[in-house]
């Protein structure tokens, strides 16, 4: 099976994305949604007031896979800003797990994260990444945005892990975006994340470039099903990814000498989209949270 046979009949139809965020915005209306609870505040509203992150993310993933199911499940709380409790993620994601099967669960976005780290480590979530990787769900990580704050290149500690995409963004021009944090040995793939236009938002981050990676694996899982029987690991997805991807120029690192990998996500599954870009803040320390992989328009649109 190649993504070269790809002729547009499929467009992830059977299949769920679990968006792992800010909840559902009423600035953004996704299609299908077939399933959503709220972590942080323990009920069944997942409409934020604060955000229309959470929305924005579904959408992107929409855009390239149109016949999805959505599954929202909201983990920051409506008086939390823009930070999430560490535990209230690892509960959506043992939600994921128990309820794969139920809702035919192709892959799970997670545009959230904390700090820059350069290995492969353990995290809280390392036990979960594992049972979804076994349950062939692909699982879609931001790498952050912060790549001006630190001095080396690296990614967001819950992307750098073995059992999940790391996705970095880039730009209409196939070069790395300026804002992204990324590493050469850390990054699986990068997608379009600068410049987006969604709903009639402008916006930019690796936030927008992790959903595109996981509606292509909602429509890879549902070829797979139709023509192997079943679903193919992450590993294979990953690998099908970048053998049919373009290459990064490695002139857009911030470094030199650096390997002409990772990939930018290929046609037909790059979501062409525009407009102009944000300004970037600083991370900060997350203790016990960990923080949406946003970067906003000014002003930003609320909720009411």
């Amino acid at each position: 099976m190649s993504a070269s046979n790809y002729n547009g009949v499929y467009d992830g139809s059977g299949m769920t994305v679990v968006i792992i965020d800010t909840g559902a915005s009423k600035h953004v209306s996704n299609n299908n949604v077939v399933y959503s609870y709220d972590f942080a505040d323990n009920d069944n509203d997942v409409y934020n007031p604060g955000f229309y992150h959470g929305g924005a993310v579904a959408q992107v993933a929409q855009d390239v896979a149109s016949g999805i199911n959505i599954i929202h499940l909201k983990v920051f709380g409506d008086n939390q800003g823009d930070k999430a409790s560490l535990h209230d993620v690892e509960a959506a994601l043992q939600w994921v797990i128990k309820n794969s099967e139920k809702y035919n669960i192709a892959s799970v976005n997670m545009s959230l994260g904390f700090g820059n780290v350069t290995n492969y480590a353990n995290n809280i979530y390392t036990d979960e990444y594992q049972k979804l990787d076994d349950l062939d769900i692909i699982t879609t990580v931001a790498a952050g945005n912060f790549a001006k704050s630190y001095a080396t290149d690296g990614i967001n500690e819950l992307a750098a892990s073995e059992s999940v995409i790391a996705v970095s963004a880039v730009d209409y021009k196939n070069k790395f975006a300026d804002f992204s944090q990324k590493h050469s040995d850390l990054t699986d793939i990068s997608a379009l994340g600068k410049n987006v236009s969604v709903a009639g938002l402008t916006l930019s981050g690796t936030s927008y470039a992790a959903p595109v990676i996981a509606g292509a694996a909602a429509i890879i899982q549902q070829i797979a099903l139709d023509k192997l029987g079943h679903k193919i690991t992450d590993e294979q997805f990953l690998d099908l990814i970048q053998k049919t991807a373009d290459k990064i120029d490695p002139a857009s690192y911030s470094t030199a000498a650096k390997s002409t990998q990772p990939f930018a996500l290929a046609s037909p599954f790059s979501v062409k989209l525009m407009e102009k870009v944000d300004s970037v803040t600083p991370t900060i320390d997350p203790g016990n949270y960990i923080y949406a992989c946003l970067l906003y328009t000014s002003p930003s649109p609320r909720d009411s």
